[in-house]
């Protein structure tokens, strides 16, 4: 099974339990923006002490850990900064046509550079579904629902990001074959500063930005895991006539 999340009592961060559990939270917040930071400064040693002596080959694996380790921490940035936004009331969203399958293309090159060895497949319908909201906000939510597969995922296994048209809304799903997630948790998945226990990474804000972006949309959000069958995360969002 995926790692359980971690229980409410043992979570440090949640900062409406009162002004004294703040400094845990900026604490932990600051710890996890550090590791990719450290990395990038590391392997900038490496490479000016190496100067001209390193071999080409190992040159391009460190800029290719400290590009990574860079996203890593743009994405975290951008993670923080929405949660502000979002944190400060309700969210004012452009609603104008999406382009639902640049959006997935966009997405998926933003985790390109975190997805090790997973293959991300995705399906499309060609032509208008009739998505109408703000595409960078979409972006967002599926660029954290991949990064939140890749987590949990080993490496060479499968993401599936599937699109379909229903009668009245668009459903985005993204699927991974991971440990999956225990039935017990699933209520409280996209509740902020929740990470599940064996997690390394991230400050537990990933699945809750997922669920103000969408319901900022009049969407709904949900999460399933058959036993022994990975985990999908499926979005709904309304859709408009299409002409």
């Amino acid at each position: 099974m995926r790692p359980g999340l971690v229980s409410p009592s043992a979570v440090p961060l949640d900062v409406d339990r009162g002004e004294n559990h703040v400094p845990d939270a900026v604490a932990t917040i600051a710890h996890e923006l550090k590791t990719p930071l450290a990395s990038i400064l590391g392997y900038a040693r490496m490479l000016r002490a190496a100067g001209d002596t390193l071999d080409p080959r190992r040159r391009d694996e460190f800029f290719e850990v400290v590009e990574q380790q860079g996203r890593r921490l743009t994405h975290m940035i951008d993670d923080l900064l929405q949660f502000a936004r979002t944190d400060a009331g309700p969210q004012k969203l452009s609603r104008t046509p999406v382009d639902i399958a640049g959006v997935v293309d966009r997405a998926v090159s933003t985790v390109s550079g975190l997805s090790g060895d997973h293959i991300i497949h995705t399906s499309v319908p060609d032509g208008d579904l009739g998505l109408y909201g703000d595409a960078a906000a979409l972006e967002h939510v599926l660029t954290n629902l991949l990064e939140n597969a890749i987590k949990y995922t080993p490496d060479a296994t499968v993401i599936e990001v599937v699109v379909a048209g229903h009668r009245h809304e668009i459903r985005i799903s993204v699927a991974d074959k991971g440990p999956g997630i225990d039935p017990a948790d699933l209520p409280y998945v996209f509740d902020r500063f929740r990470r599940g226990s064996g997690v390394v990474r991230g400050v537990g804000l990933g699945l809750h930005i997922v669920r103000t972006l969408v319901e900022a949309h009049d969407g709904r959000v949900w999460a399933e895991s058959p036993p022994g069958e990975g985990a999908t995360f499926t979005v709904a969002l309304p859709r408009r006539a299409v002409r």
